[in-house]
């Protein structure tokens, strides 16, 4: 399965705490900071803060090691 779409809020499938079960958060994460990123970039109206929001995010994500991204 994959995901694709040029909008960031497709990372609130996978990684919000509400989709830890039985949704699409495999690594069943709960992490309350990227709970709050994500929320508010749902939210945001202004895009620079939103991308702001989005960018810490990806970051926390990639701190946590959720995610490791593949290249061929």
């Amino acid at each position: 399965m994959t995901f694709s779409g040029s909008d960031p809020s497709l990372l609130g499938a996978t990684y919000l705490s509400s989709n830890a079960e039985g949704g699409f958060n495999w690594s069943k994460v709960r992490d309350p900071e990227i709970d709050r990123l994500l929320t508010e970039g749902l939210t945001q109206l202004d895009p620079a803060a939103r991308t702001e929001l989005y960018a810490a995010a990806q970051a926390r994500i990639m701190d946590l090691s959720l995610m490791v991204p593949i290249r061929d």
